[in-house]
């Protein structure tokens, strides 16, 4: 017997704790060299918690169903990449024993200043979600625009140092 395979996607910013992360880079770099090498501090990224990510996994896993072939997109909060690196300094020199240093590297070929999770263009086709968004595959029939603009980590809410610190903590745990 056949059945019918649904297909659904997520789209979501950097898991804290993950392969990848940033932050064991940063940590390293504090260790080894008493410096932090930022490509450019006012780059802005989106976060969220390992269980974050999985939520968001099991909500399109649970809609898969009914809405076959759509994207789901997570409401992340955002922080610069230079407050990320203060951060992580915090985190390792807590007594502040060492001067804060960073190096600006400059950006690389292709980087954004500004991650987005979908586009101006994309926008008509998402619509509001619990914690995030649903965008509807091209190939479905747009009866509406439903959003009129993108969404990049400019836009979105900042977390503060004092929660990405917690963030950080609990992956640690992971």
């Amino acid at each position: 017997r056949r059945e019918k395979t649904n297909f659904v996607t997520v789209r979501y910013g950097n898991v804290v704790g993950s392969t990848g992360s940033v932050i064991p880079v940063f940590k390293q770099q504090i260790e080894d060299y008493e410096e932090v090498r930022v490509t450019n501090p006012q780059m802005t990224r989106f976060w969220l918690s390992i269980d974050n990510a999985i939520d968001l996994v099991l909500k399109a896993n649970q809609f898969a169903e009914d809405l076959d072939g759509n994207t789901f997109i997570s409401l992340c909060p955002s922080m610069s990449i230079g407050e990320l690196a203060q951060t992580v300094w915090r985190l390792v020199d807590p007594d502040k024993k060492r001067d804060w240093k960073v190096k600006y590297t400059g950006m690389r070929p292709g980087e954004k200043m500004h991650e987005e999770l979908f586009s101006d263009q994309e926008a008509p086709r998402v619509e509001g979600f619990a914690r995030g968004f649903v965008m509807i595959p091209p190939t479905d029939k747009l009866t509406e625009p439903r959003i009129s603009d993108g969404y990049n980590s400019l836009k979105a809410h900042r977390i503060s140092v004092d929660q990405m610190i917690e963030l950080i903590k609990d992956a640690e745990q992971v």
